[in-house]
């Protein structure tokens, strides 16, 4: 019997909705970092599985003790949000991915260059109930990069109906 994972595979294109929980655990399972990378390394054309590809990079560095190892990831993380903005503009979860890394990377890195813009985007066209409006809920709250306001704006769009 075919499910969404085999179809997904058939086709070979990606399964979101396992790679979205795939993120959420890696989140806060260094473990899970590497099946998060291992499910979207091979969908480098799609713009929302490079973000999630990126964002595996992101936690890579994030948990990295060497140096080296941490910039040369984040680097990769940069580059891979990047390009999947330019692949789908339009995505909220891409913008999301970006302005989540960019907010938490270290001024000194010059990742920020996307932040303003993204936050734009993020409050202008955020959805209700999006399949990562838990991780987004608590990510705004606790973010240093928007406003009492912005926050506000973010939470109610999210759990607007």
């Amino acid at each position: 019997m075919l499910n969404a994972s085999s179809v997904g595979k058939l086709l070979n294109e990606p399964n979101f909705t396992t790679i979205r929980e795939s993120y959420k655990k890696a989140l806060t399972n260094n473990k899970s970092i590497s099946q998060l990378k291992k499910q979207t390394d091979a969908f480098p054309k799609s713009g929302l599985a490079l973000a999630y590809n990126a964002t595996a990079w992101a936690l890579m560095a994030r948990e990295s003790s060497w140096i080296p190892d941490k910039l040369d990831y984040a680097s990769k993380a940069n580059e891979f949000l990047n390009k999947s903005v330019q692949l789908d503009p339009n995505n909220i979860e891409i913008r999301f991915l970006r302005f989540s890394f960019q907010c938490n990377s270290p001024d000194m890195l010059g990742y920020k260059t996307h932040l303003k813009q993204d936050k734009e985007y993020l409050i202008k066209n955020t959805p209700p109930n999006h399949p990562l409006k838990d991780i987004m809920k608590a990510y705004y709250q606790k973010c240093a990069c928007i406003s009492a306001a912005e926050k506000k704006t973010l939470l109610n769009l999210l759990d607007a109906s």
